[in-house]
């Protein structure tokens, strides 16, 4: 088994999400977009093991909150706080990410884009955001909120290591 830097994307526009609101068509204000003051869960899925080490969102992500993070279906919330975690101090300019660079593998029948990046650069991104580990095909999902005055796209990232 081999242990590199790997990410998961947490995306409203490209992940499966269920509304987390009682009216589906207040919360979705288009494909992927979330209504101010509207809760979304975004559900993404691990195509390998996975452990998270920090959280990143785009600065356009500033005014939502974190309500809950949970992994599969029965382990409960492992990052719920009732007044939500604001997501401004994980806040990258996605910009500057093109020094990254990546390459195209294929695992199990599957292409998986393998990102290398440096140490010293993983430790500019975000902030420190642990879970426990990911199992391959497990589901994560993450519950935010809209705390804006326009609808807006929620994305951003888990940055880690993956066990290939």
């Amino acid at each position: 088994m081999k242990r590199e830097s790997a990410w998961l994307g947490i995306d409203s526009l490209n992940g499966r999400y269920l509304t987390g609101t009682d009216d589906l068509q207040n919360a979705i204000a288009g494909p992927g977009v979330i209504a101010p003051k509207q809760t979304a869960n975004i559900i993404v899925r691990a195509d390998l093991a996975f452990t998270s080490e920090r959280l990143f969102v785009a600065r356009d992500c500033a005014r939502f909150l974190i309500r809950s993070v949970l992994i599969g279906l029965d382990r409960g919330a492992l990052a719920a706080h009732s007044a939500g975690i604001i997501t401004e101090p994980f806040i990258v300019d996605f910009e500057n990410l093109h020094k990254f660079t990546a390459d195209r593998r294929s695992r199990d029948g599957q292409t998986i884009i393998h990102i290398k990046i440096e140490k010293q650069a993983a430790d500019l991104l975000g902030q420190p955001f642990q879970l426990p580990r990911l199992e391959p095909y497990m589901d994560l999902t993450f519950q935010v909120e809209n705390i804006g005055s326009t609808p807006q796209r929620f994305l951003g990232a888990l940055l880690g290591i993956g066990e290939w």
